[in-house]
């Protein structure tokens, strides 16, 4: 630090102490300014002020993406979640069509039957409606 600023510290500490009401700038400079100490108070407190609205400011805008982030992994874990329920009530219903599979022997042949599956030695007939079929064609 220089002479000047350690005489600067000095004579405000100087005037803080006293509780000066004016403020004058050491007397080697050569400059002599008589300001009130609230005028020196009041920028102070305006700075002050500023920097807490600064640092307010630079905070809201560190989290708001966090923030966002956190709603759309919330929306996404809901989703999941429903999702999941829906598997398992479809996991669940297999089950239980898996043991009527292992219990149910008419169950098993309602069910070949409906796709198509015939016993061994069993004759199958298959009627099909001629005549409509021969009234299309001659429309």
């Amino acid at each position: 630090m220089t002479r000047f600023t350690v005489e600067l510290y000095n004579n405000l500490k100087y005037c803080a102490e006293t509780k000066n009401t004016s403020w004058v700038m050491p007397v080697n400079s050569g400059i002599i300014l008589d300001f009130p100490m609230n005028y020196w108070v009041t920028i102070y407190r305006m700075a002050f002020g500023t920097v807490i609205v600064l640092l307010t400011i630079a905070v809201i805008c560190a989290f708001v993406p966090k923030v966002q982030r956190y709603n759309e992994s919330y929306k996404k874990r809901a989703e999941h979640q429903e999702e999941n329920s829906r598997l398992a009530e479809e996991l669940k219903k297999l089950r239980d069509k898996q043991e009527r599979f292992n219990s149910d022997p008419s169950f098993v042949e309602r069910t070949a039957r409906e796709i198509g599956m015939v016993k061994p030695n069993e004759i199958v007939f298959k009627y099909t409606n001629e005549e409509s079929k021969v009234k299309k064609q001659n429309q």
